[in-house]
């Protein structure tokens, strides 16, 4: 009987000094009926071919409102101000202020899946008397209300509604492979890591901190998201031959995001990123030059409950 009772507490002790489990997270799209904030974008991106390189700067101010409707939510931005510079020098862009003050609505499901956009076929009427039909028509050729909607809708998608009911504990990752358009390669596979790094609380809501990084070159990605080359080959299942051809490539990219936003509602409150681009081609003479693109992104997010307070 002693010896039963002393394996017993052998047992219990053993159960009791094991780590606790993980607390598990879940995201979910259950935003207020009414809602308004101010989104702050700074943007830096540098274009260089070969020895010649352009710096261009945007500061950006948004207003938003965001509202309960029939079968989910709109959620209408106005832009206050476009401020551009290029190498230093101010930039005065008569199509920029098509975009300033125009109202465009996205249409959000109760999912949070965007499902359309309003707005953009009113600031594309505007062209005519802004800048000439001659110049409109130029613009009209290049791009449509259809494409800036479809990529809006697509863009959003890709960034939320693949959270909406994910559940997570910290340090977990999720794996993703896409398949972006690069100049020069076409279409390559681009591995995606999302990780739940910690959690904040910010005006009483639980929040996310998340780190998403992506890259066509494994080993680049295992520096993002500081892992190793062997963890990045695991996790995607990738042979000898993918990574051994990465070097041969004559384009490629790579992102580092960091993005804060609460469980509950799926509102953001922090976003920085840092993306580049790179790709080879030919010059008169013959010879390989490297362009790069290069892009930094700051974006804070100020709600107007938490301004009051």
């Amino acid at each position: 009987m002693r010896r039963l009772i002393l394996l017993i507490a052998v047992v219990l002790t053993g159960c009791e000094s094991g780590e606790p489990p993980s607390e598990i997270f879940e995201f979910t799209f259950q935003p207020p009926d009414s809602v308004m904030f101010v989104v702050e974008l700074g943007m830096k991106r540098t274009t260089s071919q070969g020895d010649q390189q352009m710096l261009d700067s945007t500061w950006t101010r948004t207003r938003h409102y965001q509202v309960a409707a029939k079968g989910g939510y709109e959620l209408t931005g106005i832009t206050d101000s476009i401020v551009m510079f290029r190498n230093g020098i101010p930039v005065i862009d008569p199509i920029v202020n098509l975009f300033t003050a125009a109202n465009i609505t996205y249409l959000i499901d109760t999912t949070g899946r965007a499902i359309g956009i309003r707005g953009y076929d009113e600031v594309f009427a505007g062209l005519d008397s802004l800048v000439g039909p001659d110049a409109a028509a130029m613009v009209r050729q290049m791009v449509s209300p259809q494409a800036l909607q479809d990529q809006e809708v697509q863009t959003w998608n890709t960034k939320f509604a693949g959270f909406v009911g994910r559940q997570l504990r910290l340090g977990e990752l999720i794996v993703d492979t896409s398949y972006p358009v690069l100049p020069v390669e076409g279409r390559l596979a681009s591995y995606t890591i999302t990780e739940l790094t910690d959690t904040v609380r910010i005006n009483s809501h639980l929040c996310a901190r998340l780190r998403i990084t992506s890259g066509t070159d494994p080993s680049e990605l295992a520096r993002l998201a500081e892992k190793s080359l062997e963890e990045v080959i695991e996790l995607f299942g990738l042979t000898d031959d993918v990574v051994s051809t990465v070097g041969r490539r004559q384009a490629g990219s790579s992102s580092l995001r960091e993005w804060v936003l609460e469980f509950e509602t799926m509102l953001s409150h922090t976003e920085s990123s840092k993306q580049e681009v790179f790709y080879y081609e030919l010059s008169q003479s013959g010879l390989p030059v490297r362009n790069q693109l290069s892009e930094v992104q700051s974006k804070t997010y100020t709600y107007a409950e938490a301004a009051e307070k």
